[in-house]
Protein backbone atom coordinates (compact mmCIF):
# COMPACT_ATOMS: atom_id res chain seq x y z
CA UNK A 1 0.00 0.00 0.00
CA UNK A 2 1.47 3.91 -0.86
CA UNK A 3 2.66 5.28 2.14
CA UNK A 4 -0.01 8.21 1.70
CA UNK A 5 -2.70 6.19 1.43
CA UNK A 6 -1.43 3.95 4.88
CA UNK A 7 -1.00 7.31 6.46
CA UNK A 8 -4.26 8.61 5.87
CA UNK A 9 -5.79 5.53 7.04
CA UNK A 10 -3.50 5.71 10.34
CA UNK A 11 -4.34 9.00 11.06
CA UNK A 12 -8.21 8.89 10.72
CA UNK A 13 -7.75 5.50 12.98
CA UNK A 14 -6.30 6.79 15.61
CA UNK A 15 -8.17 10.20 15.84
CA UNK A 16 -11.56 8.09 15.37
CA UNK A 17 -10.77 5.82 18.38
CA UNK A 18 -9.05 8.87 20.65
CA UNK A 19 -12.80 10.46 20.08
CA UNK A 20 -14.74 7.81 21.09
CA UNK A 21 -12.93 7.49 23.98
CA UNK A 22 -14.19 11.35 24.80
CA UNK A 23 -17.08 10.98 24.06
CA UNK A 24 -17.55 7.79 26.18
CA UNK A 25 -16.08 9.53 29.12
CA UNK A 26 -19.48 11.42 29.31
CA UNK A 27 -21.96 9.64 28.34
CA UNK A 28 -24.44 8.25 30.64
CA UNK A 29 -27.31 6.16 29.70
CA UNK A 30 -30.24 5.08 32.07
CA UNK A 31 -30.74 2.55 32.19
CA UNK A 32 -27.24 1.15 30.76
CA UNK A 33 -28.93 -2.19 29.73
CA UNK A 34 -31.24 -0.35 26.60
CA UNK A 35 -27.44 0.45 25.36
CA UNK A 36 -26.19 -2.88 25.87
CA UNK A 37 -29.20 -4.56 24.23
CA UNK A 38 -28.58 -2.12 21.28
CA UNK A 39 -24.83 -2.64 20.88
CA UNK A 40 -25.22 -6.73 21.21
CA UNK A 41 -28.13 -5.99 17.87
CA UNK A 42 -25.60 -3.62 16.31
CA UNK A 43 -23.12 -6.67 16.30
CA UNK A 44 -26.17 -9.06 14.75
CA UNK A 45 -26.51 -6.57 12.55
CA UNK A 46 -22.78 -6.35 11.26
CA UNK A 47 -22.46 -10.02 10.83
CA UNK A 48 -26.61 -10.75 9.63
CA UNK A 49 -28.08 -7.27 7.86
CA UNK A 50 -25.21 -6.24 5.38
CA UNK A 51 -26.23 -7.89 2.16
CA UNK A 52 -23.46 -8.08 -0.55
CA UNK A 53 -25.06 -7.53 -4.19
CA UNK A 54 -21.42 -7.37 -5.96
CA UNK A 55 -18.11 -7.06 -5.34
CA UNK A 56 -18.48 -3.13 -4.60
CA UNK A 57 -22.15 -2.80 -3.82
CA UNK A 58 -23.52 -3.46 -0.15
CA UNK A 59 -27.20 -2.99 1.17
CA UNK A 60 -26.39 -2.36 5.16
CA UNK A 61 -29.65 -2.52 7.44
CA UNK A 62 -27.47 -2.32 10.02
CA UNK A 63 -28.52 1.32 9.52
CA UNK A 64 -31.42 1.21 11.22
CA UNK A 65 -30.08 0.23 14.66
CA UNK A 66 -27.49 3.31 14.40
CA UNK A 67 -30.92 4.98 13.84
CA UNK A 68 -32.54 4.15 16.80
CA UNK A 69 -29.88 4.67 19.11
CA UNK A 70 -29.31 8.37 17.96
CA UNK A 71 -33.24 8.86 18.28
CA UNK A 72 -33.37 7.37 21.60
CA UNK A 73 -29.81 8.71 23.41
CA UNK A 74 -27.89 11.41 21.11
CA UNK A 75 -25.18 11.20 18.52
CA UNK A 76 -22.10 9.75 21.10
CA UNK A 77 -24.31 6.55 21.92
CA UNK A 78 -24.26 6.08 18.30
CA UNK A 79 -20.06 6.35 18.10
CA UNK A 80 -19.60 4.04 21.13
CA UNK A 81 -22.05 1.48 20.10
CA UNK A 82 -20.68 1.54 16.43
CA UNK A 83 -17.22 1.33 17.52
CA UNK A 84 -17.53 -1.34 20.44
CA UNK A 85 -20.11 -3.30 17.52
CA UNK A 86 -17.57 -3.33 14.89
CA UNK A 87 -14.69 -4.27 16.80
CA UNK A 88 -16.78 -7.06 18.62
CA UNK A 89 -17.74 -7.98 14.97
CA UNK A 90 -14.22 -8.47 13.56
CA UNK A 91 -13.33 -10.40 17.19
CA UNK A 92 -16.18 -13.03 16.01
CA UNK A 93 -15.23 -13.33 12.11
CA UNK A 94 -11.73 -13.80 13.12
CA UNK A 95 -12.61 -16.83 15.88
CA UNK A 96 -15.07 -18.43 13.11
CA UNK A 97 -13.06 -20.49 10.43
CA UNK A 98 -16.16 -19.86 7.90
CA UNK A 99 -15.96 -16.59 8.01
CA UNK A 100 -13.32 -14.19 6.38
CA UNK A 101 -12.17 -11.17 9.20
CA UNK A 102 -10.59 -8.17 7.18
CA UNK A 103 -7.07 -6.89 7.83
CA UNK A 104 -6.25 -4.55 10.78
CA UNK A 105 -5.62 -1.85 9.02
CA UNK A 106 -8.82 -2.06 7.47
CA UNK A 107 -10.52 -2.50 10.90
CA UNK A 108 -8.42 0.55 12.29
CA UNK A 109 -9.03 2.62 9.40
CA UNK A 110 -13.13 1.70 9.61
CA UNK A 111 -13.01 2.18 13.57
CA UNK A 112 -11.90 5.73 12.26
CA UNK A 113 -14.16 6.43 9.57
CA UNK A 114 -17.80 5.34 11.85
CA UNK A 115 -16.19 7.74 14.85
CA UNK A 116 -15.71 10.46 12.97
CA UNK A 117 -18.48 10.32 10.73
CA UNK A 118 -20.71 10.17 13.92
CA UNK A 119 -19.30 12.99 14.98
CA UNK A 120 -19.66 14.87 12.22
CA UNK A 121 -23.44 14.17 12.16
CA UNK A 122 -23.97 14.78 15.74
CA UNK A 123 -22.10 18.18 15.46
CA UNK A 124 -24.30 19.40 12.61
CA UNK A 125 -27.18 18.32 14.61
CA UNK A 126 -25.95 20.64 16.96
CA UNK A 127 -25.32 23.35 15.24
CA UNK A 128 -28.72 23.28 12.97
CA UNK A 129 -30.95 22.22 15.80
CA UNK A 130 -29.27 22.98 18.99
CA UNK A 131 -29.47 19.54 20.42
CA UNK A 132 -26.21 18.31 22.37
CA UNK A 133 -24.05 15.39 21.31
CA UNK A 134 -24.92 13.47 24.52
CA UNK A 135 -29.04 13.83 23.86
CA UNK A 136 -32.00 12.26 22.12
CA UNK A 137 -33.13 15.41 19.75
CA UNK A 138 -36.28 16.73 20.56
CA UNK A 139 -37.49 17.39 16.72
CA UNK A 140 -36.45 14.20 15.26
CA UNK A 141 -37.43 14.04 11.71
CA UNK A 142 -35.97 17.25 11.54
CA UNK A 143 -32.67 15.79 13.61
CA UNK A 144 -32.45 12.72 11.43
CA UNK A 145 -32.42 14.20 8.30
CA UNK A 146 -29.40 16.51 9.14
CA UNK A 147 -27.79 13.15 11.04
CA UNK A 148 -28.33 10.89 8.14
CA UNK A 149 -26.93 13.48 5.24
CA UNK A 150 -23.96 14.56 7.45
CA UNK A 151 -23.07 11.12 8.10
CA UNK A 152 -23.44 10.01 4.29
CA UNK A 153 -21.59 13.11 2.92
CA UNK A 154 -18.52 12.99 5.51
CA UNK A 155 -18.32 8.39 5.03
CA UNK A 156 -18.68 9.13 1.03
CA UNK A 157 -15.52 11.64 2.14
CA UNK A 158 -13.33 9.75 4.07
CA UNK A 159 -13.95 6.66 1.65
CA UNK A 160 -13.17 8.74 -1.39
CA UNK A 161 -9.85 10.14 -0.02
CA UNK A 162 -8.80 6.51 0.93
CA UNK A 163 -9.53 5.20 -2.28
CA UNK A 164 -7.85 8.14 -3.98
CA UNK A 165 -4.47 7.99 -2.03
CA UNK A 166 -4.47 3.49 -3.17
CA UNK A 167 -5.48 3.70 -6.37
CA UNK A 168 -5.76 6.92 -7.56
CA UNK A 169 -8.82 9.17 -9.20
CA UNK A 170 -9.82 6.82 -12.33
CA UNK A 171 -10.79 3.79 -9.24
CA UNK A 172 -12.76 6.66 -7.47
CA UNK A 173 -14.73 7.64 -10.45
CA UNK A 174 -15.27 4.12 -11.94
CA UNK A 175 -16.14 2.09 -8.48
CA UNK A 176 -16.95 4.94 -5.81
CA UNK A 177 -19.46 7.08 -7.93
CA UNK A 178 -22.06 6.10 -7.92
CA UNK A 179 -21.51 2.43 -6.97
CA UNK A 180 -20.35 2.61 -3.69
CA UNK A 181 -21.79 5.60 -2.84
CA UNK A 182 -25.85 5.18 -3.94
CA UNK A 183 -26.50 1.90 -2.23
CA UNK A 184 -24.51 3.33 0.40
CA UNK A 185 -27.10 6.04 0.09
CA UNK A 186 -30.35 2.96 -0.57
CA UNK A 187 -29.40 1.83 2.89
CA UNK A 188 -29.66 5.02 4.44
CA UNK A 189 -33.48 5.76 2.98
CA UNK A 190 -34.52 2.10 3.83
CA UNK A 191 -33.12 2.18 7.31
CA UNK A 192 -34.85 6.01 8.48
CA UNK A 193 -38.01 5.26 8.03
CA UNK A 194 -37.71 1.92 10.00
CA UNK A 195 -35.88 3.51 12.94
CA UNK A 196 -38.58 6.58 12.94
CA UNK A 197 -41.41 4.22 13.22
CA UNK A 198 -39.94 2.28 16.06
CA UNK A 199 -39.26 5.06 18.17
CA UNK A 200 -42.12 6.80 17.55
CA UNK A 201 -44.61 4.10 18.32
CA UNK A 202 -45.85 3.89 21.71
CA UNK A 203 -46.92 0.33 22.99
CA UNK A 204 -46.83 -1.19 26.43
CA UNK A 205 -44.29 -3.61 25.27
CA UNK A 206 -41.57 -1.55 25.97
CA UNK A 207 -38.63 -0.10 24.35
CA UNK A 208 -36.21 -3.11 24.13
CA UNK A 209 -39.20 -5.62 22.79
CA UNK A 210 -40.30 -2.58 19.97
CA UNK A 211 -36.18 -2.64 18.87
CA UNK A 212 -35.94 -6.58 18.96
CA UNK A 213 -39.55 -6.65 17.12
CA UNK A 214 -37.83 -4.46 14.76
CA UNK A 215 -34.41 -5.97 14.31
CA UNK A 216 -37.11 -9.71 13.65
CA UNK A 217 -38.41 -7.41 11.22
CA UNK A 218 -35.34 -6.81 9.11
CA UNK A 219 -34.03 -10.38 9.62
CA UNK A 220 -36.54 -11.35 7.59
CA UNK A 221 -36.70 -8.72 5.07
CA UNK A 222 -32.81 -9.19 4.42
CA UNK A 223 -33.92 -12.99 3.79
CA UNK A 224 -36.52 -12.82 1.58
CA UNK A 225 -33.46 -9.84 0.07
CA UNK A 226 -31.23 -12.63 -0.30
CA UNK A 227 -33.70 -15.09 -1.57
CA UNK A 228 -34.98 -12.97 -4.56
CA UNK A 229 -31.15 -12.11 -5.44
CA UNK A 230 -30.07 -15.59 -5.41
CA UNK A 231 -32.81 -16.48 -7.20
CA UNK A 232 -31.80 -13.43 -10.03
CA UNK A 233 -28.05 -14.36 -9.78
CA UNK A 234 -29.12 -17.85 -10.64
CA UNK A 235 -31.38 -16.97 -13.29
CA UNK A 236 -28.81 -14.26 -14.45
CA UNK A 237 -26.12 -17.35 -14.76
CA UNK A 238 -28.50 -19.98 -16.56
CA UNK A 239 -29.24 -17.18 -18.89
CA UNK A 240 -25.84 -16.13 -19.38
CA UNK A 241 -24.71 -19.59 -20.28
CA UNK A 242 -27.24 -19.96 -22.61
CA UNK A 243 -26.06 -17.47 -24.65
CA UNK A 244 -22.43 -17.99 -24.21
CA UNK A 245 -22.97 -21.59 -25.36
CA UNK A 246 -24.92 -20.63 -28.00
CA UNK A 247 -22.10 -17.77 -29.12
CA UNK A 248 -19.24 -19.95 -28.94
CA UNK A 249 -20.91 -23.07 -30.20
CA UNK A 250 -21.10 -21.11 -33.63
CA UNK A 251 -17.32 -20.02 -33.84
CA UNK A 252 -15.08 -22.64 -34.82
CA UNK A 253 -12.16 -20.40 -36.29
CA UNK A 254 -9.97 -19.49 -33.47
CA UNK A 255 -9.84 -15.54 -34.78
CA UNK A 256 -13.62 -15.51 -34.43
CA UNK A 257 -13.63 -18.18 -31.27
CA UNK A 258 -11.05 -16.42 -28.73
CA UNK A 259 -12.58 -12.33 -29.10
CA UNK A 260 -16.27 -14.36 -28.22
CA UNK A 261 -14.96 -16.11 -24.90
CA UNK A 262 -13.50 -12.61 -24.01
CA UNK A 263 -17.07 -10.89 -24.64
CA UNK A 264 -18.91 -13.38 -22.74
CA UNK A 265 -16.29 -13.15 -20.06
CA UNK A 266 -16.18 -9.01 -20.10
CA UNK A 267 -20.20 -9.17 -19.80
CA UNK A 268 -20.66 -11.27 -16.65
CA UNK A 269 -17.61 -9.70 -14.54
CA UNK A 270 -15.19 -6.68 -14.40
CA UNK A 271 -11.95 -7.84 -16.26
CA UNK A 272 -8.71 -5.65 -16.93
CA UNK A 273 -6.40 -8.51 -17.76
CA UNK A 274 -7.61 -11.05 -20.32
CA UNK A 275 -5.64 -14.31 -21.04
CA UNK A 276 -6.30 -17.82 -22.96
CA UNK A 277 -2.95 -20.31 -22.59
CA UNK A 278 -2.47 -23.40 -24.08
CA UNK A 279 -0.31 -25.98 -23.70
CA UNK A 280 2.39 -26.45 -25.70
CA UNK A 281 2.69 -30.70 -26.93
CA UNK A 282 5.56 -31.45 -24.24
CA UNK A 283 4.12 -29.37 -21.71
CA UNK A 284 6.71 -27.27 -20.53
CA UNK A 285 5.10 -24.09 -21.97
CA UNK A 286 2.07 -21.83 -21.88
CA UNK A 287 1.64 -20.22 -25.34
CA UNK A 288 -1.18 -17.40 -25.27
CA UNK A 289 -2.74 -16.72 -28.87
CA UNK A 290 -5.09 -14.51 -26.82
CA UNK A 291 -4.20 -11.66 -24.69
CA UNK A 292 -5.85 -8.50 -23.53
CA UNK A 293 -5.21 -5.71 -21.32
CA UNK A 294 -7.59 -2.67 -20.94
CA UNK A 295 -9.41 -3.83 -23.78
CA UNK A 296 -6.25 -3.55 -26.23
CA UNK A 297 -5.35 -6.80 -27.84
CA UNK A 298 -1.57 -7.47 -27.08
CA UNK A 299 0.69 -9.49 -29.12
CA UNK A 300 1.01 -13.27 -28.18
CA UNK A 301 3.45 -14.85 -26.09
CA UNK A 302 4.98 -17.87 -23.96
CA UNK A 303 5.74 -18.32 -20.94
CA UNK A 304 7.35 -21.31 -18.87
CA UNK A 305 5.12 -23.36 -17.42
CA UNK A 306 7.11 -24.20 -14.05
CA UNK A 307 6.71 -21.43 -11.45
CA UNK A 308 2.89 -20.32 -13.35
CA UNK A 309 -0.98 -20.28 -11.98
CA UNK A 310 -1.50 -22.84 -14.81
CA UNK A 311 1.31 -25.06 -13.07
CA UNK A 312 -0.65 -24.84 -9.66
CA UNK A 313 -3.51 -25.64 -11.72
CA UNK A 314 -2.38 -28.75 -13.44
CA UNK A 315 -1.83 -30.20 -10.17
CA UNK A 316 -5.02 -29.01 -8.39
CA UNK A 317 -7.16 -28.79 -12.00
CA UNK A 318 -9.86 -26.48 -10.38
CA UNK A 319 -11.12 -22.53 -11.11
CA UNK A 320 -9.75 -20.63 -8.15
CA UNK A 321 -10.08 -17.11 -7.08
CA UNK A 322 -6.42 -15.94 -6.16
CA UNK A 323 -5.65 -12.74 -3.86
CA UNK A 324 -3.32 -9.78 -3.79
CA UNK A 325 -0.83 -11.60 -1.61
CA UNK A 326 -0.70 -14.81 -4.36
CA UNK A 327 -0.22 -12.84 -7.35
CA UNK A 328 2.28 -10.69 -6.10
CA UNK A 329 4.67 -13.98 -5.81
CA UNK A 330 4.29 -14.12 -9.86
CA UNK A 331 4.53 -10.29 -11.14
CA UNK A 332 3.10 -10.65 -13.98
CA UNK A 333 2.83 -7.43 -16.07
CA UNK A 334 2.41 -7.43 -19.96
CA UNK A 335 1.24 -4.06 -21.77
CA UNK A 336 2.28 -0.84 -21.42
CA UNK A 337 0.17 -0.19 -18.20
CA UNK A 338 2.62 -1.94 -16.15
CA UNK A 339 0.65 -2.45 -13.46
CA UNK A 340 0.72 -5.56 -10.90
CA UNK A 341 -3.00 -7.01 -10.62
CA UNK A 342 -4.79 -7.24 -7.58
CA UNK A 343 -7.08 -10.14 -8.63
CA UNK A 344 -7.64 -13.20 -10.75
CA UNK A 345 -10.05 -15.67 -11.40
CA UNK A 346 -8.38 -19.00 -13.45
CA UNK A 347 -10.27 -22.17 -14.93
CA UNK A 348 -8.52 -25.12 -16.45
CA UNK A 349 -9.49 -25.60 -19.94
CA UNK A 350 -10.59 -29.57 -20.32
CA UNK A 351 -10.07 -31.35 -24.16
CA UNK A 352 -12.07 -34.73 -22.53
CA UNK A 353 -10.42 -35.15 -18.87
CA UNK A 354 -6.65 -33.95 -19.81
CA UNK A 355 -6.10 -30.37 -19.32
CA UNK A 356 -5.06 -28.19 -22.30
CA UNK A 357 -4.53 -24.69 -20.87
CA UNK A 358 -6.47 -22.23 -18.93
CA UNK A 359 -8.14 -18.96 -19.11
CA UNK A 360 -7.73 -16.46 -16.62
CA UNK A 361 -9.32 -13.02 -15.71
CA UNK A 362 -7.39 -10.42 -13.75
CA UNK A 363 -8.27 -7.08 -12.11
CA UNK A 364 -6.48 -4.20 -11.15
CA UNK A 365 -9.08 -3.94 -8.18
CA UNK A 366 -8.47 -5.89 -4.99
CA UNK A 367 -10.90 -8.59 -4.08
CA UNK A 368 -12.82 -7.96 -7.54
CA UNK A 369 -14.31 -11.55 -7.45
CA UNK A 370 -16.81 -13.44 -5.74
CA UNK A 371 -17.78 -17.02 -4.98
CA UNK A 372 -20.81 -16.22 -7.64
CA UNK A 373 -18.12 -14.53 -10.36
CA UNK A 374 -16.21 -17.77 -9.73
CA UNK A 375 -18.97 -20.19 -10.65
CA UNK A 376 -19.37 -18.67 -13.35
CA UNK A 377 -16.10 -18.53 -14.49
CA UNK A 378 -16.04 -22.06 -13.88
CA UNK A 379 -18.81 -22.84 -16.56
CA UNK A 380 -17.12 -20.81 -18.87
CA UNK A 381 -14.42 -22.45 -18.60
CA UNK A 382 -15.76 -25.89 -19.13
CA UNK A 383 -17.98 -24.73 -22.47
CA UNK A 384 -14.59 -22.54 -23.85
CA UNK A 385 -12.37 -26.32 -23.39
CA UNK A 386 -15.07 -27.72 -25.67
CA UNK A 387 -15.68 -25.00 -28.12
CA UNK A 388 -11.27 -24.39 -28.64
CA UNK A 389 -10.78 -28.16 -28.78
CA UNK A 390 -13.46 -28.03 -31.50
CA UNK A 391 -11.50 -25.44 -32.94
CA UNK A 392 -8.42 -27.38 -32.98
CA UNK A 393 -10.22 -30.28 -34.79
CA UNK A 394 -11.91 -27.91 -37.16
CA UNK A 395 -8.71 -26.20 -38.28
CA UNK A 396 -6.78 -29.44 -38.69
CA UNK A 397 -9.67 -30.36 -40.88
CA UNK A 398 -8.78 -27.54 -43.08
CA UNK A 399 -5.17 -28.62 -43.29
CA UNK A 400 -5.75 -31.67 -44.33
CA UNK A 401 -8.43 -30.88 -47.08
CA UNK A 402 -5.78 -27.94 -47.62
CA UNK A 403 -3.25 -30.47 -48.68
CA UNK A 404 -5.34 -32.73 -50.24
CA UNK A 405 -6.46 -29.77 -52.27
CA UNK A 406 -2.68 -28.75 -52.89
CA UNK A 407 -1.92 -32.58 -53.63
CA UNK A 408 -4.98 -33.03 -56.42
CA UNK A 409 -3.55 -29.85 -58.20
CA UNK A 410 -0.51 -31.01 -58.22
CA UNK A 411 -1.41 -34.22 -59.88
CA UNK A 412 -4.31 -32.94 -62.18
CA UNK A 413 -1.64 -30.36 -63.40
CA UNK A 414 0.83 -33.30 -64.38
CA UNK A 415 -1.38 -35.25 -66.01
CA UNK A 416 -2.80 -32.62 -68.09
CA UNK A 417 0.54 -31.75 -69.58
CA UNK A 418 0.92 -35.64 -70.75
CA UNK A 419 -2.57 -35.69 -71.58
CA UNK A 420 -2.60 -32.25 -73.82
CA UNK A 421 0.34 -34.10 -75.91
CA UNK A 422 -1.70 -37.17 -75.79
CA UNK A 423 -4.52 -35.51 -77.67
CA UNK A 424 -2.81 -32.89 -79.87
CA UNK A 425 -1.20 -36.37 -81.42
CA UNK A 426 -3.80 -38.18 -81.80
CA UNK A 427 -6.09 -35.36 -83.67
CA UNK A 428 -2.96 -35.07 -85.99
CA UNK A 429 -3.23 -38.77 -86.38
CA UNK A 430 -6.95 -38.95 -86.85
CA UNK A 431 -6.90 -36.29 -89.93
CA UNK A 432 -4.13 -38.67 -91.41
CA UNK A 433 -5.92 -42.11 -91.23
CA UNK A 434 -9.06 -40.15 -92.13
CA UNK A 435 -9.16 -40.83 -96.08
CA UNK A 436 -6.42 -43.81 -95.58
CA UNK A 437 -6.97 -47.53 -93.89
CA UNK A 438 -10.57 -48.08 -92.22
CA UNK A 439 -8.70 -50.40 -89.93
CA UNK A 440 -6.16 -47.78 -88.70
CA UNK A 441 -9.08 -45.09 -87.94
CA UNK A 442 -10.92 -47.41 -85.60
CA UNK A 443 -8.34 -47.73 -83.02
CA UNK A 444 -7.10 -43.90 -83.63
CA UNK A 445 -10.62 -42.72 -82.83
CA UNK A 446 -10.91 -44.92 -79.52
CA UNK A 447 -7.41 -43.27 -78.55
CA UNK A 448 -9.26 -40.09 -79.18
CA UNK A 449 -12.13 -40.27 -77.02
CA UNK A 450 -10.49 -42.29 -74.10
CA UNK A 451 -7.97 -39.28 -73.98
CA UNK A 452 -10.96 -37.29 -73.90
CA UNK A 453 -12.68 -38.84 -71.25
CA UNK A 454 -9.40 -39.44 -69.06
CA UNK A 455 -9.47 -35.19 -69.75
CA UNK A 456 -13.27 -35.13 -68.34
CA UNK A 457 -11.99 -36.81 -65.32
CA UNK A 458 -9.56 -34.80 -64.27
CA UNK A 459 -11.42 -31.91 -64.77
CA UNK A 460 -14.03 -33.60 -62.41
CA UNK A 461 -11.59 -34.43 -59.89
CA UNK A 462 -10.53 -31.01 -59.56
CA UNK A 463 -14.10 -29.88 -59.61
CA UNK A 464 -14.55 -32.22 -56.69
CA UNK A 465 -11.72 -31.07 -54.59
CA UNK A 466 -13.07 -27.34 -55.70
CA UNK A 467 -16.47 -28.22 -54.22
CA UNK A 468 -14.65 -29.82 -51.05
CA UNK A 469 -12.84 -26.32 -49.99
CA UNK A 470 -15.78 -24.20 -51.13
CA UNK A 471 -14.25 -23.14 -54.17
CA UNK A 472 -16.25 -24.05 -56.61
CA UNK A 473 -17.22 -20.89 -58.87
CA UNK A 474 -20.64 -20.95 -60.35
CA UNK A 475 -21.53 -18.35 -63.21
CA UNK A 476 -24.79 -18.01 -63.22
CA UNK A 477 -26.88 -16.90 -66.48
CA UNK A 478 -30.47 -16.84 -67.87
CA UNK A 479 -31.28 -19.56 -69.99
CA UNK A 480 -33.94 -22.08 -71.40
CA UNK A 481 -34.06 -25.00 -70.14
CA UNK A 482 -35.52 -26.90 -72.54
CA UNK A 483 -32.61 -26.27 -75.01
CA UNK A 484 -30.39 -27.44 -72.59
CA UNK A 485 -32.41 -30.84 -72.28
CA UNK A 486 -32.55 -30.92 -76.09
CA UNK A 487 -29.10 -30.50 -76.76
CA UNK A 488 -27.65 -33.14 -73.58
CA UNK A 489 -30.29 -35.86 -75.03
CA UNK A 490 -28.82 -34.95 -78.54
CA UNK A 491 -25.53 -35.99 -77.49
CA UNK A 492 -26.45 -39.16 -75.68
CA UNK A 493 -29.18 -40.58 -78.96
CA UNK A 494 -25.94 -41.01 -80.71
CA UNK A 495 -24.03 -42.87 -78.21
CA UNK A 496 -26.54 -45.90 -77.80
CA UNK A 497 -28.35 -47.79 -80.46
CA UNK A 498 -31.11 -49.61 -77.96
CA UNK A 499 -32.47 -46.78 -75.98
CA UNK A 500 -35.02 -44.36 -76.94
CA UNK A 501 -35.47 -40.97 -75.84
CA UNK A 502 -38.81 -39.31 -74.91
CA UNK A 503 -38.55 -35.54 -73.69
CA UNK A 504 -42.33 -34.53 -71.34
CA UNK A 505 -42.84 -30.96 -71.36
CA UNK A 506 -45.20 -28.80 -69.90
CA UNK A 507 -46.96 -25.89 -71.79
CA UNK A 508 -44.92 -22.82 -70.47
CA UNK A 509 -41.96 -23.27 -68.95
CA UNK A 510 -40.09 -20.02 -67.53
CA UNK A 511 -36.65 -19.12 -68.46
CA UNK A 512 -34.25 -20.05 -65.09
CA UNK A 513 -31.23 -18.53 -64.00
CA UNK A 514 -27.95 -20.86 -63.30
CA UNK A 515 -25.07 -22.23 -64.61
CA UNK A 516 -25.44 -23.66 -67.48
CA UNK A 517 -22.15 -25.96 -67.74
CA UNK A 518 -22.60 -27.05 -64.36
CA UNK A 519 -26.25 -28.29 -65.12
CA UNK A 520 -24.86 -29.68 -68.20
CA UNK A 521 -22.96 -32.08 -66.12
CA UNK A 522 -25.88 -33.35 -63.71
CA UNK A 523 -27.62 -33.73 -66.55
CA UNK A 524 -25.32 -35.55 -68.66
CA UNK A 525 -24.45 -37.95 -65.08
CA UNK A 526 -28.02 -38.73 -65.24
CA UNK A 527 -28.34 -39.89 -68.62
CA UNK A 528 -25.17 -41.41 -68.21
CA UNK A 529 -26.33 -43.73 -65.46
CA UNK A 530 -29.65 -44.29 -67.16
CA UNK A 531 -27.79 -45.57 -70.11
CA UNK A 532 -25.08 -47.83 -68.63
CA UNK A 533 -27.77 -49.55 -65.59
CA UNK A 534 -30.13 -50.31 -68.73
CA UNK A 535 -27.69 -52.72 -70.46
CA UNK A 536 -31.06 -54.19 -72.25
CA UNK A 537 -32.14 -50.96 -73.45
CA UNK A 538 -35.33 -49.90 -73.43
CA UNK A 539 -37.08 -46.11 -73.09
CA UNK A 540 -35.22 -43.79 -71.26
CA UNK A 541 -37.83 -40.75 -70.31
CA UNK A 542 -36.73 -36.82 -69.48
CA UNK A 543 -39.69 -35.26 -67.85
CA UNK A 544 -39.89 -31.70 -67.23
CA UNK A 545 -41.93 -30.08 -64.78
CA UNK A 546 -43.23 -26.86 -63.18
CA UNK A 547 -44.11 -27.06 -59.45
CA UNK A 548 -45.37 -24.88 -56.67
CA UNK A 549 -44.01 -25.34 -53.42
CA UNK A 550 -47.60 -26.87 -51.93
CA UNK A 551 -47.30 -29.47 -55.19
CA UNK A 552 -48.54 -33.02 -53.46
CA UNK A 553 -45.64 -34.59 -55.64
CA UNK A 554 -43.11 -33.17 -53.49
CA UNK A 555 -41.64 -35.67 -50.85
CA UNK A 556 -41.73 -35.18 -46.81
CA UNK A 557 -38.10 -34.26 -46.51
CA UNK A 558 -37.70 -31.88 -48.89
CA UNK A 559 -40.76 -29.97 -48.20
CA UNK A 560 -39.22 -27.11 -46.00
CA UNK A 561 -36.73 -26.53 -48.66
CA UNK A 562 -39.37 -26.05 -51.47
CA UNK A 563 -40.71 -23.65 -49.67
CA UNK A 564 -37.96 -21.12 -50.05
CA UNK A 565 -38.69 -19.89 -53.81
CA UNK A 566 -42.94 -19.09 -55.04
CA UNK A 567 -41.95 -21.92 -58.67
CA UNK A 568 -39.83 -24.84 -59.06
CA UNK A 569 -38.68 -26.46 -62.24
CA UNK A 570 -38.29 -30.20 -61.54
CA UNK A 571 -36.08 -32.59 -64.45
CA UNK A 572 -36.79 -36.06 -64.02
CA UNK A 573 -34.40 -38.82 -65.85
CA UNK A 574 -36.47 -42.39 -65.37
CA UNK A 575 -35.03 -45.57 -66.81
CA UNK A 576 -36.27 -48.93 -66.64
CA UNK A 577 -32.84 -51.02 -66.19
CA UNK A 578 -32.07 -52.61 -63.24
CA UNK A 579 -32.38 -49.94 -60.15
CA UNK A 580 -30.93 -49.42 -56.87
CA UNK A 581 -32.09 -52.04 -54.54
CA UNK A 582 -33.94 -50.37 -51.17
CA UNK A 583 -31.87 -51.17 -48.91
CA UNK A 584 -29.00 -48.72 -50.71
CA UNK A 585 -31.03 -45.65 -51.29
CA UNK A 586 -30.57 -43.93 -47.99
CA UNK A 587 -26.50 -44.05 -49.33
CA UNK A 588 -27.46 -42.64 -52.69
CA UNK A 589 -25.21 -39.86 -52.00
CA UNK A 590 -22.86 -40.87 -50.16
CA UNK A 591 -19.28 -40.62 -51.68
CA UNK A 592 -17.73 -43.77 -53.43
CA UNK A 593 -20.32 -45.83 -51.80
Amino acid sequence: MPWPALAFRLVTGVAGIVATALVALRLTVEPPINLLILLLLMVAAELLLSIRLTQQRVLSLGATISFITFLKFGAAAVVVVQVAALLLSELIRWLLPQTRAHSWIFVLFNVGQLALCGLLGGLTVQFVLGTSLWAAPDERLAALLHYSIAYLVSNIFFTSVATWLRFGWNEVREQLWPNVSLWTALSFALSAPIALFVVAIQTNIGFIAEVLLAFSFLTILGYIVRINLRYQDTNRELQALNEISQKLAASLEQDKLFPAIYESVREAMPVDIFLIGLLNDDQTEIEAPYLVENHELLAPRTFPLEGSLTEQLLHDPRARIFTAQELAAFDKRFGRLNRQVASALSAPLYQGDTVIGIISAQSFTPQAYSEKHLRLFAAIGRIAGVAINNARLYAREKEVLRSREEFVSLVAHELKNPLAALIGHTQLLERRVRYGDEKLRRPVTVIAEQAERMSRLVEDLLDLSRADSGRLTLHPQRFDIMSLVRHVVEQHRDLTPIHTFHIEQPEHVPQLEGDVMRLTQVLQNLLSNAIKYSPNGGPIHIAVHVRAPDDPRWQRRVRKLVATAPLWVVVDVRDHGIGVPPEYLQHIFERFY
